[in-house]
């Protein structure tokens, strides 16, 4: 080979690859979109396998410590010893083959903080449990590492709500239109705070959503009143209920407004209390419905259908055109 040869033969090389690159990391995200997709079909198994156990009843999304205090935000613990209890994905373990850890929760013995009178053995179990990762939970195209600070993430939230209140919280400094929580009609999602029977989903099951998808990443984790900035931090526990690691029908999946991803600006631009579903995907999120099936719900979807379909029992006759 002469010098000019040997140069025109890498430069075809370097095209090629240039040409390549591009479909192998399409090929890649395929099969991770796949994955995250069968993700959610186990865990809807899950849930049914659940309520096939219990009555026919799906998990609350909160089950609250033994020996807490009727509401997180009293008694004498600490504000940061205080935990609203273990998530729905704490109950469906033995139906994601995770039984050695659903056992190592001490359901209803005591709460995780020595504070409210748990064991040290206790103690050292729950911590164990809350780094493990556990694969059906996580979106593999959701780059966030899945373990921050001790705790293993999730990329599933539970539907809670058709919509969002408006209302001042004094308490955050707060007050105005402007300012906005989440709590209302939040007992009127797919799966709420407290555990529904499949009777009680007068729409029907396939037209109920009950668990969305979240990109971690996006949005921060913060109790009013107290704490420091957490910005990127959503869903960065499986075990835990936190309202953070829900999501509603507030707004249209991949909403912009989950970018705002500091406390100041959360609040300034009236984003508090959006908890829309988010992912990685373009185009929109995957969401399991009460039926079990998963479906593809795209961001130009219409807010007033996807609030129809995020409700179990509002009677609506309009919902989503399945993908």
């Amino acid at each position: 080979f002469t010098l000019i040869e040997l140069l025109v033969v890498i430069a075809i090389i370097a095209i090629l690859i240039a040409l390549l690159l591009p479909a192998v990391q399409q090929a890649r995200e395929a099969a991770r979109r796949t994955q995250c997709r069968n993700n959610l079909k186990q865990i809807g198994l899950a849930l049914h396998n659940y309520a096939d156990t219990f009555s026919e009843h799906f998990p609350p999304p909160v089950t609250w410590y033994s020996g807490d205090p009727e509401s997180y935000w009293a008694g004498s613990c600490q504000p940061w010893t205080r935990s609203p209890g273990y998530s729905w994905r704490a109950r469906i373990l033995p139906y994601v083959e995770q039984t050695a850890l659903y056992d190592r929760l001490h359901w209803g013995q005591t709460g995780l903080h020595t504070c409210f009178g748990g064991t040290s053995q206790q103690i050292a179990d729950r911590n164990f449990v809350r780094r493990q990762v556990i694969p059906a939970f996580l979106c593999p195209s959701d780059p966030t590492d899945p373990v921050q600070s001790g705790r293993a993430g999730t990329n599933y939230a539970a539907m809670k709500a058709d919509g969002r209140h408006t209302a001042d919280v004094p308490a955050c400094g707060m007050t105005g239109a402007a300012r906005h929580m989440w709590v209302n009609k939040q007992n009127r999602g797919g799966l709420p705070h407290q555990g529904q029977a499949m009777r009680e989903y007068s729409d029907g099951l396939s037209n109920t959503i009950m668990v969305g998808e979240v990109f971690r990443g996006k949005q921060f984790r913060r109790m009013c009143g107290g704490g420091s900035n957490q910005n990127g931090r959503r869903c960065w526990e499986w075990l835990e209920s936190t309202g953070w690691c829900g999501v509603d029908a507030s707004r249209p999946p991949n909403d912009p407004r989950r970018d705002e991803i500091t406390w100041t600006d959360s609040v300034n631009r009236g984003n508090y209390g959006f908890l829309p579903m988010s992912s990685p995907h373009q185009g929109g999120v995957f969401a399991l419905f009460g039926d079990g099936t998963v479906h593809f719900i795209s961001e130009s979807v219409d807010l007033t259908v996807l609030q129809n379909t995020a409700s179990r029992a509002g009677g609506e006759s309009e919902t989503i055109d399945m993908q």
